[in-house]
C-alpha cells in the first residue's frame, strides 16, 4: 500500500458573463503572486468539490453559486517541478448561474478583480488557467501540466 499516490485537490471556478471571465490577481501567495487566475482553492476535509466551488466564490468573490449550478469542465493533473509547488489536481466548473455583485472579499490574499475578454487575457495569466480555457474550447475534460 505505500506505493498509493496521495494527490491533493483544488476547485477553479469560471465565472462568465458576456463572454468574459472573471479573473482574481494572486498577490502574498506562495504560488503565482501577481499572476491572474480564477477564482479557486483547495479542498477541505469532507466537502464535496461542487461545494468547494460554492464556498470558494462566496469567500473569494462575494458570488452566491448553488452547487447543483456548478457543471465540470475540466480536469488538470499538475506536476511538481520549478514552476508548481506541488503535485496537485485541480477541478474547474463553470457556474452556469450566479448572483450577486462580484468584490475582493480577499485583499490580503488577492490585489484586484476584473472581468477578461475569454480571447483576450492578460499576459500574467496562469498557466493552470490558461491549459483550463484551452481544454474547455477544445472540449477536452482532462489535461496535465508536466
Amino acid at each position: 500500500m505505500d506505493s498509493i499516490f496521495k494527490l491533493p485537490a483544488y476547485v477553479g471556478i469560471i465565472i462568465e458573463q458576456d463572454n468574459k471571465v472573471l479573473l482574481i490577481q494572486r498577490n502574498h501567495t506562495n504560488w503565482m503572486s501577481g499572476h491572474w487566475n480564477f477564482p479557486g482553492g483547495l479542498l477541505e476535509k469532507d466537502e464535496t468539490l461542487p461545494e468547494a466551488a460554492v464556498r470558494e466564490a462566496q469567500e473569494e468573490t462575494n458570488i452566491v453559486i448553488k452547487s447543483e449550478n456548478c457543471k465540470l469542465v475540466h480536469v488538470l493533473q499538475v506536476f511538481k517541478n520549478e514552476q508548481n509547488t506541488q503535485d496537485i489536481i485541480g477541478f474547474y466548473f463553470k457556474a452556469e448561474k450566479w448572483s450577486g455583485t462580484p468584490h475582493n472579499n480577499e485583499p490580503d490574499k488577492s490585489s484586484h478583480l476584473e472581468w477578461f475578454d475569454i480571447d483576450n487575457l492578460p499576459e500574467l495569466t496562469t498557466s493552470h488557467a490558461l491549459l483550463a480555457i484551452k481544454g474547455i474550447k477544445n472540449k477536452i475534460l482532462y489535461s496535465c501540466h508536466v
